[in-house]
């Protein structure tokens, strides 16, 4: 669906009615975590790319991608991650590469830890490099998003939601993480925190069901650009159009995503809504992860 409104379909994929699906490269990876809540890829030594996945009772492994099948069972099989370890004592919401080697995680146990990949002990896990609690006040930490290099190529910037309602912003450096920021913006959960590209704008929304555009330089100030009563249920995600777009967009436990423009400002109707999950006899239970691709045209 292109984001202005009307749908269509690309030019340059095949017709929908010869969309059959996605094909499967090399067999499987099987983490062992019970649950995944968050998947990240970044390129290893030697250009191989990582997987980072990481979940259900703070488990974390990475995975060396391959196209090649996998040997077991002509191709058919699952591959063991490279390493696999607890992170922490209960799940983990977000992880994030902060760079080939280095990656960082954030749990509901309040607490970010960043991580050596490269360094590992007796017991292979790898070396815990710097631990921060307490970027939300000590409330468990439900999401975050990482900003990689920051504006101007300057340290990598992570943006923490909480329980609370409350957003902080950190600076990511060599030796831990410094906040910079704390302000109480929404009125409880926030269950998603994204950077737009420029670096100093904030999307969130939670389950007070509002969206809310924060100055990321001015947490304390609450937001600049909200809808109140956005969904009619929970919502799971919200995120900027590719490129630092006008765009952005929400969805959630209604089925629903909906597009809005910030330059119509606060309580402005959305240009456009998406029924396509929350009709007929294959209706969900909501929806988590919609994203613009395409230079932002588009919406999957």
């Amino acid at each position: 669906t292109e984001a202005g409104g009307a749908e269509s379909w690309p030019a340059e994929l095949p017709a929908p009615d010869r969309l059959k699906g996605f094909a499967f490269r090399g067999g499987g990876y099987r983490a062992d975590a019970a649950r995944i809540y968050s998947l990240d890829v970044a390129p290893g030594e030697g250009g191989r790319p990582l997987l980072l996945a990481a979940g259900h009772q703070g488990m974390v492994s990475i995975f060396g991608l391959t196209a090649q099948p996998a040997p077991e069972d002509g191709g058919a099989g699952v591959r063991p991650p490279l390493l696999s370890f607890q992170a922490h004592k209960k799940w983990i919401g977000n992880a994030f590469w902060v760079d080939g080697m280095r990656f960082l995680t954030s749990s509901v146990d309040g607490l970010i830890r960043v991580w050596d990949s490269a360094k590992t002990g007796a017991k292979g896990q790898p070396q815990r490099i710097a631990e921060q609690a307490g970027l939300n006040g000590g409330s468990p930490i439900f999401c975050s998003d990482l900003l990689r290099g920051g504006p101007g190529g300057d340290a990598s910037l992570l943006a923490t939601g909480a329980r609370d309602g409350t957003l902080a912003l950190s600076q990511v450096q060599a030796t831990g993480l410094r906040r910079q920021e704390l302000g109480d913006v929404h009125a409880s959960q926030v269950k998603c925190v994204r950077f737009r590209a420029d670096g100093r704008t904030l999307v969130s929304t939670g389950n007070d069901l509002s969206v809310r555009v924060t100055d990321a330089r001015a947490l304390a100030k609450g937001s600049v650009v909200q809808w109140e009563g956005a969904h009619a249920a929970c919502i799971n995600s919200v995120s900027f159009q590719e490129g630092g777009g006008h765009l952005l967009l929400s969805t959630g436990y209604d089925n629903v995503i909906k597009v809005w423009d910030l330059r119509a400002g606060s309580g402005s109707a959305p240009v456009h809504t998406l029924r396509g999950h929350a009709e007929g006899p294959d209706r969900g239970k909501g929806i988590y992860h919609p994203l613009f691709y395409g230079g932002g045209r588009y919406i999957l």
